[in-house]
This record gives structure tokens, C-alpha cells and sequence, in this order.
């Protein structure tokens, strides 16, 4: 197993926003909607699939997660979705309430985060998450290793 980390592609976009989302779009057919495991921002998180469910987080047949594990990511991967904002102070406390929870996750999982965490624009080219996360923080957008030091940190 491993985990994806994720944005919620809207800017200022809560986690009840999100999960709000997934409900309106339960019925969408699969290949035109996401739907990430867990949610958070500044001030929750929301598990919207339970882990042992499939979620759509990541394109199906994209190339990378297959030939990385021989697998589909929505079929072997933990998606956490963390919002982002105009504020960096929230975007800030997002990130950090993200990687705690991210945490929690890749120990009960066992998953080890140095080796089996991605952000999504690592398997997936055509993505930017969580690089505006990143970037909503004061960070470059292609520096997963801040995600990953924290995740280190909380575990």
C-alpha cells in the first residue's frame, strides 16, 4: 500500500465543502469525478471513504502508480485530500493538520513515508497537487520533501 497526497483544487474550499462535493456527485459515473479517503483544512478532517474502501483519487490508467506497483493507484493507495487558501496562516495550519493526519495514517497502515508517499503531480504529470498547497504556504511547488519531513515529524 501506499498514500497520495492531495489538494482540493479550489481555493478556499473547506473540507465539509469537499465533502459536500462527493455527495452531490455520488451518482456521477466514476470516471468523470474524484473522491480522495480523507479530507482536511485548518480546523478538520473529514474521512469521507473508509480506508478500506476503493476512492477514486488518482486517474485511472495512469502510467507511473502501474509501473511503480503493478497496480492502479485507486486500487492500492490512501488519498488524502488538504485544502488550500488565500491566507497563508490557514493554508499553513491545513498543511500541518495534513501531515499529522497523514501521519496516523501511514503508521496504522504501515506505509513508509519516505519510500510509499507521493504527492499527486509525482504519478500523475498533468497534476499540480499538492504544489499550490505548497506554494499557498510560501513553498515552491515541487518540494514534497516539506510534506514528507513533516509526516517524519509526527510520527
Amino acid at each position: 500500500m501506499f498514500a497520495v497526497f492531495h489538494y482540493t483544487g479550489k481555493l478556499n474550499s473547506t473540507a465539509q465543502n469537499r465533502v459536500d462535493y462527493y455527495t452531490r456527485t455520488y451518482n456521477t459515473p466514476c470516471e468523470i469525478t474524484t473522491a480522495e479517503h480523507i479530507v482536511v483544512n485548518d480546523q478538520e478532517a473529514i474521512v469521507c471513504i473508509p480506508l478500506d474502501e476503493k476512492a477514486r483519487h488518482v486517474l485511472n490508467n495512469t502510467v507511473t502508480d502501474t509501473i511503480w506497483y503493478g497496480i492502479d493507484a485507486n486500487d492500492r493507495s490512501l488519498g488524502l485530500d488538504a485544502c488550500y487558501f488565500s491566507s497563508r496562516y490557514k493554508s499553513s495550519k491545513s498543511l500541518d493538520n495534513a501531515c499529522r493526519i497523514m501521519a496516523a495514517a501511514c503508521k496504522s497502515w504501515d506505509i513508509d513515508h519516505w519510500k510509499h508517499m507521493f504527492g499527486h503531480q509525482d504519478i500523475q504529470p498533468c497534476q499540480s497537487d499538492p504544489g499550490n498547497l505548497l506554494q499557498a504556504c510560501g513553498f515552491a511547488s515541487t518540494q514534497m520533501s516539506i510534506i514528507t519531513h513533516r509526516v517524519a515529524h509526527y510520527l
